[in-house]
């Protein structure tokens, strides 16, 4: 599974809590300990995530678009929506006035590959 780094600050209390639990064997890492309290955080709020993806047709994971795909939507005169939870991947070779004819809407909740001007312009329409 491909993963991103996060970076945050902690209290020394809180970090040195975290600390003792790996010392004791509790944990292998302070990372073993953040991704299951992640985890853990994550699946107690699952209604709150499921009640969100319910609203629109998300797509969790992966979602990409070629050029060829920007065409077909255009030729067809279609508009799409894209919600991702996860990493939407935009050919970087789709140029902005291609990508304005035919996004309609994006709302991300990860990480987005695309050419920066594209990327600006989601970032306007989001």
């Amino acid at each position: 599974m491909a993963s991103e780094k996060v970076s945050f600050n902690l209290s020394i209390s809180d970090l040195g809590k975290i600390q003792l639990l790996v010392d004791k064997g509790v944990y292998s890492s302070r990372t073993d300990f953040l991704t299951k309290a992640v985890v853990h955080e994550m699946l107690r709020n699952e209604d709150t995530i499921e009640k969100e993806k319910s609203k629109f047709d998300w797509t969790v994971g992966i979602s990409g678009y070629s050029l060829k795909d920007f065409m077909k939507y255009r030729d067809a005169g279609e508009k799409i929506s894209v919600f991702v939870i996860g990493v939407l991947i935009i050919d970087s070779k789709i140029p902005l006035n291609l990508a304005k004819e035919v996004i309609d809407k994006v709302v991300v909740h990860g990480k987005v590959v695309a050419s920066d001007e594209v990327k600006n312009y989601l970032k306007e329409i989001s």
